[in-house]
């Protein structure tokens, strides 16, 4: 399964150099997005370590279901945090705008950040600025909370599912300039008329 590059994590990767296996790399716009579940310290605690272990589980069993379902690749899946890649920026926030309900009975809620842009793949390790643009976005978003760059947004200008919401121009740690963020609203991927999404609800929520 995909991986970051060595010595990657989810908040601090920052490598901007092509990564390189056999000698081969690739480039391809892709779009990164990024989930964090919100308290995740302080529910680790209230549940302890075997709990937490046990949600955490579960949680990333769901995840998978929803991105084998909107068409993401898992990346990674360091500690709570959860880190897919998509060739389509529809399907990216289609996943980012459903998880949050569809987790919701686990007890948790989570935070979500998106950004497209240029990704080198090679192997099972993907880098870039545009994976730590997404990385840092994700770090802005509120609880419940979809945030993505200008760049998702432009590419799905006119797109009826979706309605974005300006957040400002704001600094990215470690990522030069400032960046154009926003807040979508989903019209069309929430609620509970996705077939695959009922499809494991109850085992959810059991």
């Amino acid at each position: 399964m995909p991986r970051l590059a060595a010595g990657g994590t989810l908040k601090t990767h920052m490598t901007m150099a092509s990564a390189q296996s056999n000698g081969v790399s690739n480039r391809s716009l892709n779009t990164v997005v990024f989930v964090d579940i919100v308290g995740s310290t302080e529910l680790a605690a209230a549940l302890g370590d075997e709990g937490w272990a046990e949600l955490l589980e579960r949680y990333h069993a769901v995840v998978r279901v929803v991105l084998e379902n909107t068409g993401g690749e898992e990346m990674d899946t360091a500690g709570d945090g959860v880190f897919a890649v998509f060739a389509d920026s529809a399907a990216a926030l289609a996943f980012g705008c459903s998880i949050g309900g569809i987790v919701e009975p686990f007890g948790v809620q989570v935070r979500v950040g998106a950004h497209t842009g240029t990704c080198w793949v090679s192997g099972e390790k993907c880098s870039g600025l545009t994976v730590s643009i997404g990385a840092r976005i994700v770090d802005r978003a509120a609880p419940d909370e979809v945030l993505v760059s200008a760049a998702v947004r432009e590419r799905l200008a006119g797109d009826a599912r979706f309605d974005f919401q300006e957040r400002g121009d704001v600094e990215l740690k470690g990522v030069p300039g400032r960046w154009a963020l926003y807040s979508v609203l989903a019209n069309a991927w929430t609620g509970g008329d996705r077939p695959w999404a009922r499809r494991f609800s109850t085992q959810v929520q059991s």
